[in-house]
């Protein structure tokens, strides 16, 4: 599978961004997917009453051999989970001899793309065939009318995000709840939320030696831009003869750690207390060397070494 997703990776580096040669184009093109019959690339079926679920839906038709595509697949999933209580997602594949369900199956779990996509019916074959061009974005209504398109590629994140809000106008106020890791920083979440409504907070990471608490910032009846993040507790960890660096494992590193040590490098993150790995008094070569020894799986740590 990873060799089929490299090869792929590869063909669309190589092939032109898009088919066609018509300039990209903003329109309404005026159908109705209400009669849609057809299934998702795992089996599951769908159906015209899919779009009643949001006041939009946004599809995006792809090929797994397109750059182009495969970049927006990554706007697809940040518009997904950022309007998510408003607007859902589902990808249109371009079948082909390359752009298989199986490519496209592999590649979205590589990218974390969490919604669905669906083969062509007959219906989604003539809307997708009024231009000669790949990729192409359709914004239906909730009574499956598409109201707008987009055919050509988006240039960034920004220019999707205006056409959604853009078509979403109404009276209501919408404010962005954003959900950090509260150890590394990094954004996991952003959402949109109506006034007064609650956002759904993502899966907190996992983080080896800490146990999450809890999401930390206001994310029910939201009346502005919230940002919130998860909270950890560091676990009481026994530390380990040997584990000088605290990463929970004997490794080399550990036995290079202990060397420098003894010859009289002064070290910040070295932990004293575990460097005597034969426990004779002394910390030096001896205790590298026997680290190193544990580390190779040479020798087996005893059980009374860890504390």
């Amino acid at each position: 599978m990873k060799r089929l997703l490299s090869f792929i990776l590869i063909i669309a580096l190589l092939l032109p961004y898009s088919i066609g040669a018509q300039a990209y184009a903003s329109y309404a093109q005026k159908s109705n997917l209400a009669g849609i019959s057809t299934e998702t690339l795992t089996g599951t079926h769908i159906d015209g009453s899919y779009f009643s679920g949001h006041k939009l839906t946004i599809l995006h038709y792809f090929a797994t051999w397109s750059a182009d595509c495969l970049n927006e697949l990554n706007f697809m999933q940040e518009a997904y989970t950022a309007f998510e209580d408003q607007a859902a997602v589902l990808g249109l594949l371009h079948e082909d001899a390359t752009s298989t369900a199986e490519a496209a199956l592999s590649i979205c779990e590589e990218l974390g793309i969490e919604y669905p996509t669906v083969h062509l019916d007959a219906i989604l074959s003539e809307l997708v065939s009024g231009a000669d061009y790949i990729p192409q974005t359709f914004f239906v209504d909730s009574s499956g009318n598409v109201i707008h398109s987009f055919i050509g590629t988006f240039s960034d994140y920004e220019v999707l995000e205006a056409m959604i809000e853009q078509l979403l106008t109404s009276n209501d106020t919408y404010y962005t709840v954003s959900f950090y890791d509260g150890l590394t920083g990094g954004l996991l979440k952003r959402q949109r939320v109506v006034h007064g409504g609650t956002a759904a907070p993502p899966r907190a990471p996992i983080h080896d030696g800490y146990e999450f608490d809890r999401w930390d910032g206001n994310y029910h009846n939201v009346t502005q831009n919230e940002n919130v993040y998860a909270r950890y507790i560091k676990l009481d960890v026994h530390p380990i003869l040997g584990d000088v660096d605290g990463d929970g494992s004997i490794t080399f590193a550990d036995a290079i750690l202990i060397a420098r040590y003894s010859l009289g490098v002064e070290l910040l993150d070295f932990n004293f207390s575990v460097a005597d790995v034969n426990e004779d008094g002394n910390i030096n070569f001896n205790d590298s060397l026997l680290t190193l020894r544990i580390a190779l799986q040479l020798v087996q740590a005893p059980v009374n070494q860890i504390f």
